[in-house]
């Protein structure tokens, strides 16, 4: 089969994390597990490349850290000035698990975020052939 899956998967897949379904089971339409984690990493991707073409346009960046628990959340806030207008755009930039502690593991933990963030097919499911 060639090409993409139909845009009904898609949705579907992206109404079902919306709705804090838990995926290991599939998706009705989509199918099994390994399935709706490439349609997830595909729409990912997508959002990414839309925030980075935005950043990188952008004339302010704001960065907001939430460490707990090992984790590390990274959202933004990008404003930039486009057709006479002042445009927003706010999400997630990423998140890092069991960096460490210390201010130097934290920053190192963010570049590692920001980094993923300008890499094209970062955290491609290991399993991806063919969707």
């Amino acid at each position: 089969m060639l090409g993409a899956p139909p845009v009904e998967q898609f949705q579907a897949v992206w109404e079902a994390a919306r709705d804090g379904l838990r995926m290991r089971k599939g998706v009705d339409i989509v199918g099994q597990r390994e399935k709706v984690t490439k349609l997830q990493w595909c729409i990912g991707e997508a959002l990414r490349e839309q925030d980075w073409a935005f950043i990188k346009k952008s004339e302010l960046i704001w960065l907001g850290r939430d460490e707990r628990h090992g984790r590390l959340l990274i959202r933004y806030r990008a404003v930039r000035w486009h057709r006479g207008q002042l445009q927003l755009r706010t999400g997630v930039l990423g998140q890092a698990k069991n960096f460490g502690t210390g201010a130097i593991n934290l920053n190192l933990a963010t570049k590692a975020v920001a980094k993923r963030l300008v890499t094209v097919k970062a955290g491609i499911p290991t399993s991806c052939g063919p969707l």
